[in-house]
């Protein structure tokens, strides 16, 4: 591979989710979707001279003020588009009231710098002003209401700085006007970005779309596709760690006791029968209710997850006569829509800045869009510091010989489950992964194991060189397999130690290059640990330079055989395979992180690390960043991350 960046989306479709792909295309050919990359969708802006010139779209809307979201309208931050013309106008309209504002801003920075001289002779007129008003009023009124002159403190709120403001402004020549009206626009500039996404898959949802106008062939076609893309309800939305065992009675209180929505009336008698907590049967009540809405009408759910930023919420619903209140959890239309590949609206706005109705795509799913220009310069930087690396690292072929994990592994699109599944028919490694993985949470290796892949998979797995995918797999599953014996042996603070052994006898039988078992090896050992106490534990200047060192090492090593030089760029692309390995283990003690416990429940872990992750804002909530020790705004994850209403 050269340097150029391909990722798995762009590699390939997976075998194993053809069935949701003919869905979304089926879906698309009724009008419900519209593919991305056939829509127009341009964020017209002004660049703010204090801002980065690179603007990008930040899912927690911490752009600038919030002026590229709009949570007067919306319950969630909400990205609007338009076409080509609406954006540009947009801008411009923009343009004019921001540098309009800015210029007046101007003259109250007079105004609050006014001397004490200046300060009286304001007040002075002020009160002539006032006093002359009062002496046009009727003497009865003035008998009633004595004049009451103003005082120096009254000068300082908004609104006698701005009249004040707008006064110098009128008495100043017309030369001062043109320098301050110059000093305003300095730095500004209207800008138009595409906004794109790095899935060739995404779609948005058509509001216009009615099943209505559809045949009877169309009509069969649509609900077998949207049935198609409903997810289980706990895979939806996974109950907490403390709950993780106590679904059985709520399955079989709703079997016994079915009914095709749930009412909010209902919950406490299922809660009750099922022997469970209110809070998790108005959960999975809010579950059902939402996968069978989807299943009539997937674009209530559109509307009601852009309206609130609850994670469940009460809708008024009607059936002939009859109007009752009925549980939604929006986590599980999050979820439906994150796995549909539905990335926005597309929905008539009103436009107050436009002063007209237009057409627009509106952006809910912001980790999955940015625009044209941030794209394609995380491309290319990914490419430059993980490119080189991942062309040196050989994997094995497959061949009639080859194991079922080699076969598993060069599917770009193979599931966390299938990796552990083929790695457990290597001779002795069943024994180890269904294990005791000597933590308080009760995991095994194997869960423990699964649960990080599925970290890089949501985390990762879409942004790197496909040719990465199987090292940074082979790392993940070779991260702890020392942990058994250590916890067997009763020897834990030589867990490092067994972890070595084990991960150098399951590269060998697997047949990895000695090299390739090097450099994983020194990530897997020194690499992360140095990367643990730099983003973790705080160290300074001192660690950092040591695993830049390792990595130059580890990187000469791996190109002994070439005339390749080592780049700065390779140096940090190896510092970030070891964060990303860091982040995808220590994320699954957090609640951003699920376990599938198969043919039971999706559950998340316990929040035993969330305090060194950010608050997680995209749809589900299981992204996965650490908190950098130096952003004081920086807000850790919160402890309970299943869905929760105010009311």
């Amino acid at each position: 591979m050269t340097e150029a960046l391909q990722t798995r989306t762009e590699h390939s479709r997976s075998v194993d989710d053809a069935e949701r792909y003919r869905a979304i295309q089926t879906l698309t050919d009724v009008g419900l979707l519209m593919p991305l990359d056939a829509v127009d969708s341009y964020h017209g802006r002004l660049r703010d001279p204090d801002q980065e010139a690179d603007w990008s779209v930040d899912p927690s809307f911490t752009n600038g003020g919030n002026d590229s979201g709009n949570y007067n309208v919306n319950g969630r931050p909400t990205l609007y588009t338009a076409e080509l013309q609406e954006a540009e106008d947009f801008a411009r309209s923009r343009g004019i009231q921001t540098i309009r504002a800015r210029y007046m801003a101007l003259f109250q920075d007079d105004v609050r710098q006014y001397s004490s001289e200046d300060r009286q002779a304001w007040l002075d007129r002020l009160n002539q002003e006032v006093k002359s008003r009062w002496e046009t009023f009727a003497p009865e009124y003035q008998a009633a209401h004595p004049f009451e002159p103003l005082q120096l403190a009254t000068l300082d709120t908004q609104h006698h700085i701005a009249t004040e403001a707008r006064r110098l402004e009128l008495l100043s020549s017309d030369e001062e006007k043109r320098a301050r009206r110059k000093q305003a626009v300095e730095g500004y500039e209207a800008e138009v970005h595409e906004i794109i996404s790095p899935d060739k898959d995404a779609t948005v949802f058509d509001l216009d779309f009615d099943p209505k106008n559809l045949g009877d062939a169309d009509m069969e076609r649509y609900q077998e596709a949207v049935e198609a893309l409903t997810l289980p309800l706990t895979e939806g939305s996974p109950v907490s760690f403390e709950e993780k065992d106590e679904l059985g009675g709520f399955i079989k209180t709703v079997n016994d006791n079915y009914q095709w929505l749930y009412k909010e009336e209902d919950v406490p008698s299922i809660a009750q029968e099922a022997g469970i907590s209110h809070e998790l049967a108005r959960q999975m009540c809010g579950s059902l209710n939402a996968r069978r809405i989807i299943l009539m009408n997937p674009g209530y759910l559109v509307h009601a997850m852009i309206g609130s930023r609850d994670g469940i919420i009460t809708e008024p619903i009607k059936t002939g006569d009859v109007s009752y209140e009925v549980p939604l959890n929006l986590e599980y239309a999050e979820r439906f829509f994150r796995q549909a590949h539905i990335v926005g609206v597309r929905q008539p706005i009103n436009s107050a800045t436009l002063g007209k109705e237009i057409v627009s795509i509106s952006f809910f799913d912001l980790e999955r869009i940015n625009t044209e220009e941030h794209i394609r310069s995380e491309r290319r930087e990914t490419a430059t510091k993980l490119g080189a690396i991942a062309n040196r690292l050989s994997i094995p072929e497959i061949t009639p010989n080859a194991s079922l994990l080699i076969r598993v592994l060069h599917d770009a699109h193979a599931k966390p489950r299938q990796l552990v599944e083929a790695m457990k028919e290597i001779k002795g490694y069943r024994e180890i992964l269904e294990a005791d993985a000597g933590n308080w949470e009760g995991y095994t290796l194997e869960e423990h194991v699964e649960t990080v892949l599925r970290n890089f998979d949501e985390n990762f797995a879409d942004t790197l060189p496909v040719e990465l995918l199987i090292p940074m797999r082979l790392a993940l599953l070779a991260h702890d397999l020392g942990k058994p014996m250590a916890v067997a042996r009763d020897e834990k603070h030589k867990e490092k130690d067994y972890n070595q052994i084990q991960a150098a006898d399951f590269f060998a039988k697997i047949g990895l290059s000695d090299k390739t078992v090097d450099f994983l090896d020194s990530i897997l050992g020194e690499g992360v640990e140095l990367a643990h106490q730099i983003e973790i534990r705080g160290a300074g200047q001192s660690a950092s330079q040591d695993l830049q060192d390792l990595a130059r090492r580890s990187l000469r090593r791996l190109n002994s055989d070439t005339e390749r030089r080592v780049t700065q760029r390779q140096i940090e692309g190896y510092i970030s395979m070891c964060n990303m390995i860091l982040i995808c283990d220590g994320g699954a003690y957090t609640s951003m992180a699920v376990t599938d416990r198969p043919g039971k429940v999706n559950f998340r872990n316990a929040p035993s690390f969330n305090s060194s992750f950010v608050q997680p804002v995209g749809l589900g909530k299981r992204g996965l960043k650490l908190i950098d020790p130096h952003d004081i705004t920086a807000t850790a994850a919160v402890d309970d991350l299943t869905p929760h209403s105010r009311q």
